[in-house]
């Protein structure tokens, strides 16, 4: 490639060079047959023909290329956006079947022991999944987003019983801001999925707080883990799939900080939608 564009400036430089002979070589006969000039101004005039041919060669070049890089600048943007699409799609369609079997999971390990509590459990699912299949675009309204949120909680409330002891709120100033669906419940479903299992049972305690105030979405939720699941507490294609997303829709506008103290695994959540 760039010995093509080499050859294309030298044989461009070369035609310039021919031009001006040419030019000034009829230039030199008229002026000769009219006596306008004498003849030992003839490098003068073929040195000041080279220089401004090759001044607008130049400048018709560097327009050129100039355009022709903005195109290929616009084109290589149009690539990526159309790269980021995909993978979005890609990370959305991951979630879906990750949602399903995680929700299967959960009543099965109803069924035969709590049958009408899996039931229940069964139909507040089935709308979930219809939310998800259905309703979540490229962007949703924030009240929607945030009432499936608080839906899946209100199933796992009454899946895990007496289990855990949950607390959560869920506030918003502004109900017309939109959202990338399905952004927020990977984070809340880990902390169900992972949450400890001890006897006791206000040792099992799981904090969900979700704030939007001026276009400001806050999210804080934590849950306690014992030795077994806090072996994968972090990780997983939920939350991998979250950091994704977030770094290709809300790049600069996001800060995500997931870590451990003591007993508790702690996922805080900053985006400015």
């Amino acid at each position: 490639m760039q010995n093509k564009k080499a050859k294309y400036y030298v044989l461009s430089i070369s035609i310039c060079i021919a031009v001006s002979l040419i030019e000034v070589y009829f230039d030199y006969i008229l002026y000769d047959v009219f006596e306008i000039v004498a003849p030992d101004e003839f490098e003068d005039n073929f040195s000041v023909t080279v220089f401004v041919n090759l001044f607008y060669s130049v400048a018709g070049f560097y327009y050129i290329f100039r355009q022709a890089h903005k195109k290929s600048e616009k084109e290589k943007q149009l690539l990526i956006q159309e790269s980021f699409k995909a993978e979005l799609k890609y990370l959305k369609a991951q979630l879906n079947p990750h949602f399903l079997f995680n929700g299967i999971n959960n009543v099965y390990h109803l069924i035969g022991k709590n049958d009408t509590l899996a039931k229940d459990t069964l139909l507040q699912f089935s709308e979930l999944l219809r939310y998800q299949l259905y309703e979540s675009g490229t962007q949703i309204v924030l009240e929607k987003e945030l009432g499936f949120v608080s839906q899946y909680i209100k199933m796992e409330k009454t899946r895990k019983g007496s289990d855990i002891q949950l607390t959560y709120t869920i506030e918003f100033e502004s109900s017309a801001k939109k959202i990338v669906p399905l952004l927020l419940i990977p984070i809340v479903e880990n902390a169900f999925k992972h949450c400890s299992n001890h006897t006791n049972n206000t040792d099992n305690r799981i904090e969900i707080k979700i704030k939007e105030v001026g276009g400001k979405l806050s999210l804080h939720c934590s849950n306690t883990f014992d030795g077994v699941t806090g072996k994968n507490a972090v990780g997983g294609i939920g939350l991998t799939n979250v950091k994704r997303r977030l770094s290709i829709v809300y790049p600069d506008k996001h800060e995500l900080t997931i870590h451990r103290k003591n007993s508790s695994f702690m996922v805080d959540l900053i985006m400015y939608l």
